[in-house]
């Protein structure tokens, strides 16, 4: 157990880079856990959907004494068949202080719709492989930890969003897209993650571009 609290620890905190093929060669995490983590705020309400993505533990892992290659393809063993996402539904009263939607109510309500409008509910504690319910016993005590009473009111949901043939249907390098809903709140990503790619260069005055881009926006011409 201790093994898997250390892994996730250091995954949730350590900034690094990693080689990442025909992608960008350094990943900045900070910057992908931009794209990755979507809050909506709405007065006093906040509500939370943190897509983690099967590539984000090799990212943060990089270049640590712990992320040996044989660690980090233990991890990416145990995540690859599932879409991991974390949750919450926070009401903050000035005078009340934090109230969280509970898991039993959050876990009935998510679901992941694919970009045909299949929709997909998170997987029963009992579905899940030891290993992966393991992990996620072991995450939400440390982001209690980090992000004090409102990181209580996280859960962490875990979904098989597979076509006929077993292929996972959302993947990070991949052109696609898919949406989070729960507690009245949507969340889109399009994909690939921006974080992953190249910057795009426009040849007419060689300035880059976002590497999602196909075409610069000021002069429309294609981007190499």
């Amino acid at each position: 157990m201790r093994f898997y609290k250390n892994v996730i620890l250091l995954g949730l905190t350590f900034v690094t880079s990693l080689t990442f093929g025909q992608f960008k060669d350094n990943v900045d995490q900070v910057e992908m856990i931009t794209e990755i983590q979507k809050w909506e705020k709405d007065s006093s309400k906040m509500t939370l959907s943190f897509w983690i993505p099967n590539s984000y533990w090799r990212i943060a892992l990089a270049g640590n004494p712990i992320g040996t290659e044989k660690t980090i393809k233990t991890i990416e063993d145990i995540f690859e068949d599932y879409v991991i996402v974390c949750a919450a539904d926070i009401l903050i009263d000035g005078t009340a202080g934090i109230t969280s939607t509970p898991d039993s109510i959050l876990r009935n309500n998510i679901r992941v719709i694919d970009r045909k409008g299949k929709k997909y509910y998170a997987l029963a504690e009992a579905d899940l492989s030891s290993e992966l319910a393991l992990m996620l016993i072991n995450i939400k005590p440390m982001f209690a930890k980090m992000f004090g009473q409102m990181g209580s009111g996280m859960y962490f949901y875990a979904f098989e969003v597979k076509d006929k043939k077993g292929n996972n249907l959302i993947d990070e390098t991949k052109e696609g897209e898919f949406v989070v809903a729960h507690s009245n709140t949507i969340f889109k990503w399009r994909l690939p993650l921006v974080s992953l790619l190249e910057n795009k260069i426009c040849l007419e005055d060689n300035e880059e571009m976002k590497g999602n881009w196909k075409f610069c926006p000021f002069h429309g011409v294609e981007l190499k």
